[in-house]
């Protein structure tokens, strides 16, 4: 987290650094935040935070050509970096002298050594892993399990997977109680059926053993 001294909505919403070699994404923090910003957060000179994801922890940066293992210092001067090389105005929404200070999540640990890792990685469901996921309700009556990796009508792991495996299993425990209160809302993915001619074609490709018709990789071009 990069903590700023002046508000920086760059946009309503997470921000994908695409081309960033360390494969960066974003938001803003204080568009969705109400009341006074700066004093009810820090030392009341701070005004806005910018939380960043580094996804790509073993290419090299653009500032010491190193991957984002080397240190923490490392980290704090390439990720601005990125991000000011991703956006059109980017040297003027995050110039050096509005970064307060910083925040390095302490799910890494030995940063600059062989040892470095992420105690906290990120789920990404993989093919056939479906049949060893949970149900919200399970065999242990007092056990009801929560997360994106949580079977659900939303299988994506997302935040709205996890708000909706947290639905359930809100429902699972009240259920359990002998609650007589209203269920909790559930939902199901919605799926453009403009793109559904897309998806087929998908099926078919993956069935013939070819890539998905959009996956492009292409090499970082500082």
């Amino acid at each position: 987290m990069i903590y700023l001294r002046r508000p920086t909505p760059i946009t309503h919403g997470h921000v994908a650094c695409m081309d960033s070699p360390w494969a960066i994404t974003s938001i803003g923090q204080a568009q969705f935040r109400r009341g006074d910003f700066a004093a009810t957060y820090g030392d009341g000179s701070v005004q806005d935070i910018l939380s960043l994801d580094l996804c790509d922890w073993d290419d090299p940066g653009i500032v010491y050509g190193v991957n984002a293992r080397k240190s923490p210092r490392q980290i704090v001067d390439e990720v601005p970096a990125q991000v000011r090389a991703n956006l059109d105005d980017g040297a003027t929404l995050v110039p050096d002298a509005q970064i307060h200070s910083w925040f390095l999540d302490p799910g890494i640990t030995d940063a600059g050594l062989p040892s470095a890792a992420n105690d906290e990685l990120l789920l990404v469901n993989t093919t056939g892993s479906w049949d060893d996921r949970p149900w919200a309700t399970t065999r242990v009556p007092n056990l009801f399990p929560a997360g994106d990796y949580v079977r659900n009508t939303i299988n994506p792991a997302t935040m709205e997977g996890a708000d909706e495996s947290g639905r359930a299993a809100a429902d699972a425990v009240s259920r359990a109680a002998g609650s007589s209160a209203t269920p909790a809302t559930e939902f199901a993915l919605y799926q453009e059926p403009a793109l559904a001619p897309w998806r087929r074609a998908d099926d078919v490709r993956y069935r013939l053993g070819l890539p998905n018709a959009f996956d492009l990789i292409r090499p970082y071009r500082p």
